[in-house]
């Protein structure tokens, strides 16, 4: 992995300022570590491993997950993900607030599908939460993203992501979002959703930025066979004094050939990682900013750290 880095500063010297929070997503997206390439969007070696609906009672606190009958692996184009409902696991670690409030916290864990072909391993492999988007980004009016009170949201996300949307990717399989096998659950709105980073060595609560840039030689990789579990914090709008606790959830991973065939993560070339930017690291430690109700002002200094793969 390599990085950029770069300095930003802005003088601001501001009489007023008014802001409202109203409209905002829990964990904003306007600043974000990943976003997918806008307008063009290319599935280069980015394919969907699986696609759930998933729904929770309030009153028995029982889930239910539906596996998609469409989600496809890309090697051989058989789902298995979505035939083997095992291979994905759910754990309510604290539902003390989820009736009043609709916060939930869930352990999700995903056990690759593949034990026996090592050639087969994933690379930075993303859990999406899907749901509906009542919030639109000021620089690209298509960008929709969920907020909170209004819609289901990931309050801890690693980043965001434009995969696999349902409203820009509507060719069903591999390379698409498909709706749901129950059909009810409408397909969510929302095309710029959260993600949870699944790799080996990476912990449930553990902060993937920190983990990406200190085991680079991972290249985070999730081995064939091999179970992770990440560790979700989830908020639901409220109808009728109870929370609306239904979400889709994508599996989506990348993957090329390696050189061998009981592969190191080394012996796969750059090109199994993602093509984007996988962590954007931002500092603004050095800025003088103030504010009072009477005047605001002050130098903003960013330092933009950019970590790729490809470099």
């Amino acid at each position: 992995m390599r990085f950029f880095s770069t300095v930003m500063l802005l003088s601001l010297v501001i009489g007023a300022i008014s802001c409202s929070g109203a409209g905002s997503p829990a964990v904003s997206p306007e600043i974000s570590q990943e976003l997918s390439p806008a307008r063009e969007i290319h599935t280069g070696e980015r394919q969907l491993w699986g696609l759930y609906d998933i729904s929770i009672d309030p009153d028995t606190m029982e889930a239910t997950v539906v596996p998609n009958r469409n989600g496809m692996f890309r090697i051989n184009v058989t789902n298995f993900m979505n035939s083997n409902p095992a291979l994905l696991g759910l754990q309510i670690t604290d539902g003390t607030k989820f009736k009043t409030l609709g916060e939930l916290t869930l352990n999700i864990s995903l056990t690759h599908p593949l034990p026996t072909k090592p050639k087969l391993a994933g690379m930075d492999v993303h859990a999406i939460f899907m749901s509906n988007g009542s919030g639109t980004l000021k620089h690209d009016t298509a960008m929709k993203y969920p907020v909170e009170g209004t819609d289901a949201v990931l309050l801890n996300p690693d980043g965001w992501t434009r995969w696999y949307n349902a409203v820009e990717f509507t060719t069903p399989g591999m390379f698409g979002y498909s709706p749901g096998i129950m059909g009810n659950i409408p397909s969510p709105t929302a095309t710029i959703n959260g993600y949870k980073l699944y790799a080996d060595g990476l912990g449930s609560t553990g902060n993937a930025g920190t983990w990406l840039t200190s085991n680079q030689g991972t290249r985070a990789i999730f081995t064939a066979g091999t179970t992770n579990q990440r560790r979700f914090i989830l908020k639901f709008p409220m109808s009728a004094g109870k929370p609306v606790a239904k979400f889709q959830y994508a599996v989506v991973a990348s993957w090329d050939k390696p050189s061998v065939d009981d592969p190191l993560p080394q012996d796969f070339p750059l090109t199994a990682n993602i093509q984007e930017a996988s962590h954007l690291r931002i500092s603004a430690s050095n800025s003088t900013l103030y504010y009072t109700p009477q005047l605001s002002g002050g130098d903003l200094v960013m330092s933009i750290d950019v970590f790729d793969w490809q470099g």
